[in-house]
């Protein structure tokens, strides 16, 4: 985690987190607010520290927007995985709700592993353009394949971890427990 030393933060960052921290359970409003003091990725590690400090309703919705703003999940896999639930929670519940109990679920990826992840779409089309991202992305590199992977799989909406509308994505984040055996790559 970013350092709680005055030389690393601004004065008003490193107040508020030291208060933060030495409080017992924390509102929405101040997680997000303390949240707010990390940039990026390292925002995951603000959410380690406070995590004991809320209450299940307010983990799950800071869980989403903490998730929105790290953009490789891998480097936390652990705390992802155990913080995740078991059971749907989303952004948008009744978009939840209206979701089929059997959901097709897309994956755009240019590697071997590409049906092992976090992130899946709802949308096929979504998925097709991270696959070309992803392989633009690598380049030159060993790992780069000449036409990215998109896998295909069903899975019950039970299964579902997250599901987030926010960023228009259609983003179907599955526990790795929940993680497809069984799917199509094309």
């Amino acid at each position: 985690m970013q350092s709680l030393s005055p030389s690393h933060l601004p004065p008003v960052f490193y107040n508020l987190r030291k208060d933060t921290l030495s409080q017992e359970h924390l509102t929405e409003d101040a997680a997000y607010e303390f949240l707010m003091t990390f940039s990026g990725h390292e925002a995951v590690d603000g959410l380690k520290a406070i995590w004991s400090k809320l209450d299940p309703e307010t983990a799950n919705r800071v869980l989403i927007s903490t998730w929105c703003r790290e953009p490789r999940p891998y480097r936390h896999y652990d705390f992802w995985v155990a913080a995740l639930p078991r059971f749907p929670v989303s952004d948008n519940e009744a978009a939840l709700s209206a979701l089929p109990d059997t959901l097709t679920i897309y994956r755009g990826g240019n590697m071997d592993s590409a049906a092992e992840g976090f992130s899946w779409t709802l949308s096929r089309r979504i998925a097709e353009d991270f696959a070309r991202l992803e392989n633009n992305n690598m380049g030159s590199s060993r790992y780069a394949r000449e036409f990215p992977e998109l896998v295909t799989a069903t899975i019950p909406k039970s299964a579902v971890s997250l599901h987030i509308t926010g960023r228009k994505e259609e983003e179907i984040v599955l526990h790795p427990v929940n993680w497809p055996r069984s799917y199509r790559s094309e």
